[in-house]
């Protein structure tokens, strides 16, 4: 409960990003990037029900750890990809 606390950083595309988090437990609730108006990015695993998403990319994987799972039937970015055009 109560507000959520922000934090804003730089992407490596010079776009600012702000990820809100809960101020009671801290966990990660949404984020708002200037890059993507209008956009709000969830993260899943904050959904009560979360079965129904598949994801469809995956992106810095330059940066994974040895131990994590590599998925070759979706498409793979060491850094974030080009965001598509913003469509209303």
């Amino acid at each position: 409960s109560g507000q959520a606390t922000g934090y804003t950083v730089t992407t490596d595309r010079g776009n600012r990003n702000t990820r809100y988090f809960c101020p009671k437990c801290g966990s990660r609730m949404f984020g708002i990037n200037t890059g993507r108006p209008g956009k709000i990015a969830v993260p899943v695993g904050i959904l009560d029900d979360n079965s129904w998403y598949e994801p469809d990319v995956v992106v810095y994987t330059k940066q994974r750890e040895s131990w994590d799972i590599t998925r070759t039937d979706i498409p793979n970015f060491d850094e974030m990809p080009p965001m598509p055009p913003v469509t209303s």
